[in-house]
């Protein structure tokens, strides 16, 4: 049965509906932003409008107060320093200022959990030592306990690395994905790299699948039909079969008897293999095969 066809509420303003939105409209740079209201609320209402203006809403979104505290930030952290020391720069307690609002909404966006009195910390020591944005996310992130994170950016990047480990059939741990995720927040590393990352590994795991990597194909989809094959042999729904238990991949791949190199089993391999499995014997096909050799035997003994 095809699976059924879930269309995305063109009106949702969550999170996620309205990052994918900016995203499909060339704005993911003004993503980040979304944790601040009066630009949220900008977004909202063009994402709503039946005659969208690109031009239009960034014009919007850059004349809103905190976009502009916001990027003051980048502007004055550099050579300028104070009024009093003959700048005509902002002051230091304005640039703390605009310091802490841009750590308000990143650390919004992160999923953290910061009170006034630690934004304010981190926004004096940010201006003291000009930091940017690469190493403001690199401090925010670090030693994050994430059981106690909100939704956002880390748990978002969490799930995502964790599934393009889980697609090429491999195993991480919650400490390298959560590593995986911080360096992708800061910057560090992109999504591309760390897909990249994993083919490689999958090419070294599942050498005899390189053809199907190298095309971009992952172990998982690669091996969806084997999967349906056991599924249908153990009389299971295909999602009970866990291609990541070695119980089931091992019926997948066996180790060819002449090379001594391990390669895909066939189909008749894969049959053979699921029919060794306990769960075999619990099948109708396991009892109807008992009872034909049953009615065999007897009709052999002349019962």
């Amino acid at each position: 049965m095809e699976p059924q066809r879930i269309t995305p509420d063109p009106h949702a303003t969550d999170d996620a509906a309205l990052g994918q939105w900016l995203g499909d409209h060339g704005f993911g740079e003004f993503e980040r932003y979304m944790g601040s209201p009066d630009i949220r609320e900008v977004m909202i209402r063009w994402k709503n409008s039946p005659s969208f203006q690109p031009a239009a809403m960034a014009a919007q979104i850059k004349n809103t107060s905190s976009f502009q505290i916001i990027s003051s930030l980048s502007a004055s952290l550099g050579s300028r320093t104070t009024n009093g020391s003959g700048s005509t720069g902002p002051t230091k307690a304005q640039q703390i200022e605009a310091s802490a609002a841009a750590i308000r909404n990143e650390s919004d966006s992160l999923g953290l959990t910061l009170n006034d009195d630690q934004v304010h910390a981190i926004a004096v020591t940010s201006v003291t030592n000009k930091w940017e944005s690469p190493q403001l996310t690199q401090y925010l992130t670090q030693g994050v306990d994430f059981t106690k994170l909100r939704a956002g950016s880390l748990t978002g990047n969490l799930d995502q690395i964790k599934q393009m480990a889980s697609d090429q059939l491999l195993t991480i741990s919650d400490q390298s994905a959560q590593e995986y995720s911080r360096r992708v927040a800061s910057g560090e590393l992109d999504k591309n790299g760390l897909m990249a990352l994993f083919q490689e590994q999958a090419r070294k795991d599942y050498s005899w699948a390189a053809p199907a990597i190298d095309k971009g194909i992952s172990m998982k989809t690669y091996l969806l039909p084997t999967r349906d094959r056991i599924a249908s042999y153990l009389e299971k729904p295909p999602e009970a079969i866990d291609m990541m238990d070695p119980k089931y991949l091992s019926m997948m791949q066996t180790v060819d008897a002449k090379t001594g190199l391990v390669r895909a089993a066939s189909q008749s391999e894969v049959m053979v293999n699921a029919r060794s499995d306990p769960d075999f014997v619990k099948t109708n096909a396991a009892r109807s095969m008992t009872q034909t050799a049953a009615t065999a035997i007897r009709s052999f003994m002349g019962a």
